[in-house]
């Protein structure tokens, strides 16, 4: 956004994904850092509670200590697993 929340707080609302929430019927693991310089956690807590009060499959998992970008082995390891119960073919 080219301007601050607080100039254009109708464009901000707009694409805001919150507003999507409802029609997803995506599987989403959302991966966060809590030191992240470029995304706010928060705003992935916030989209992972909408989406977890419909009912929609998702997990998230916060990394206290990590940025942006992180690659745990742990993490790795989770998506391999989220994969496979997703998208196996048969499933």
């Amino acid at each position: 956004m080219e301007v601050p929340f607080w100039e254009d707080v109708d464009r901000y609302v707009a694409n805001s994904p919150l507003h999507l929430v409802k029609g997803m019927n995506t599987p989403l693991l959302l991966g966060v850092g809590r030191k992240d310089d470029n995304v706010n956690w928060r705003q992935s807590l916030y989209f992972f509670n909408a989406l977890r009060a419909l009912g929609k499959p998702t997990e998230m998992v916060l990394y206290p200590t990590a940025g942006h970008g992180f690659a745990f082995v742990e993490f790795r390891r989770r998506v391999d697993r989220f994969l496979d119960e997703f998208l196996k073919p048969g499933q």
